[in-house]
């Protein structure tokens, strides 16, 4: 753009000497002393240069009187709004007044050097520390105290423990000496192992009683509960042991026996027992056909002469008022075959009820408690009120079912 181009449409006129700064308003001109620049010199040109269509144009007074307020035509008038419908809303409330919060001086607490917790690195500079090996040393030394104190006082924890005395229950201190024959007699019965079996498979195959007797421990004394109580297994002829039948050596009533144990053709078990008779050995007919003086089906109905019964007995819980726990011990009897039971009383503080807890009861040296035991017992009838399968016991023959010994 260039500052000397003219343009008459769009520059102001102009400043002659003559103009002056007065009120426009009024008309009135004041003189004054100050002095104005000099008028340009092309300003008279501008003037004298005709006015025609082609340079039509807005033309500026020099001199603007200023119109009075009631000549304009067109004034704003604010006109107040009145009436019952208006509410006027109330003065708003002033803000509180802004609190000074003037700054004050506030001494900190003193603190006890004693006291306060030292931590960090300045506090420890230059202090010994304690080596690894001597907190090795120190925790190894407390680790072997603690288990010689733990070994002190174990006898005194296990005392606590051990068993203590009943002494609510009588007290029986019963001691029977089993004696054994010895090493030759179980070494006797062990190398004859292929006797047994073939004694027992003539025994089982047997249609007659003279063919037991021969067999058995008893011999001819038995032939008349041989003849009441034998019946024949009627097996096949053909049939024998099979060899991993078992073999053992009981120790029981005080003298060994041996005890073969293995089935039948349809499964069912047998147990056989043997005791040595010479130089050989025989069949121990009572003890392995479980024989009973009555049988048990008599033993249910309260009937029959129960000198010798045999049978698994089993400690039990059953008392009625007839039997109260405080004076019996209740048991359960259960026949050789498992077929039928009845149930057995042992009056407290008598020699069958002692008898019977040496084989239930641990006692003071610790082992297994035994919940069933194949017993020899004498039974005799008890109270009259008492139900028809209910016993009391009078002796315990033998804690087995081996043949009795004769008594001297």
């Amino acid at each position: 753009m260039k500052a000397t181009h003219f343009d008459p449409n769009n520059h102001a006129p102009e400043v002659a000497p003559d103009d002056s700064w007065g009120d426009l308003g009024d008309g009135h001109v004041e003189e004054s002393t100050a002095k104005l620049p000099a008028r340009r010199a092309h300003l008279d040109k501008l003037a004298a240069a005709p006015v025609g269509p082609a340079q039509a144009g807005f033309h500026i007074e020099s001199v603007l009187a200023r119109a009075e307020v009631s000549e304009i035509p067109h004034r704003l008038e604010v006109q107040e709004i009145g009436g019952s419908g208006i509410k006027r809303l109330d003065q708003a409330l002033p803000k509180p007044e802004k609190v000074v919060h003037l700054g004050g001086f506030k001494e900190k607490p003193k603190q006890d050097p004693a006291a306060e917790d030292k931590t960090g690195e300045g506090e420890t500079w230059g202090e010994e520390k304690l080596h690894p090996t001597r907190q090795y040393w120190i925790m190894g030394g407390a680790i072997i105290g603690f288990v010689l104190l733990a070994l002190i006082l174990l006898p005194y924890i296990n005392s606590w423990n051990a068993p203590t005395r009943d002494t609510s229950k009588p007290q029986f201190i019963i001691e029977e000496l089993e004696e054994i024959t010895g090493v030759d007699e179980m070494n006797f019965l062990y190398q004859n192992q292929n006797q047994a079996m073939e004694l027992f498979r003539t025994y089982a195959l047997a249609s007659t009683v003279e063919e037991v007797i021969p067999l058995i421990h008893e011999g001819a004394a038995a032939t008349a509960d041989l003849t009441q109580r034998w019946r024949p297994l009627k097996l096949p002829k053909t049939w024998t042991p099979e060899p991993d039948t078992a073999w053992s050596i009981p120790v029981g009533a005080g003298r060994m026996y041996g005890l073969l144990e293995g089935f039948f053709p349809d499964q069912s078990p047998f147990t056989a027992y043997f005791t040595k008779n010479g130089t050989g050995i025989s069949l121990d007919w009572k003890a392995t056909s479980g024989f009973c003086t009555v049988p048990y089906s008599d033993l249910k109905n309260g009937v029959g002469d129960a000198r010798e019964v045999r049978g698994v007995l089993t400690a039990a819980t059953y008392y009625d008022g007839v039997w109260p726990e405080n004076d019996y011990l209740s048991y359960r009897l259960t026949s050789p075959d498992g077929s039928q039971s009845i149930w057995c009383y042992a009056r407290r503080g008598e020699a069958a009820e002692a008898a019977l807890s040496l084989i239930f009861s641990k006692g003071e040296i610790v082992k297994e408690e035994q919940t069933t035991q194949k017993v020899n017992l004498h039974l005799v009838r008890g109270p009259a009120q008492s139900q028809p399968n209910q016993w009391m016991i009078q002796e315990m023959l033998q804690a087995e079912w081996l043949t009795l010994q004769e008594r001297p």
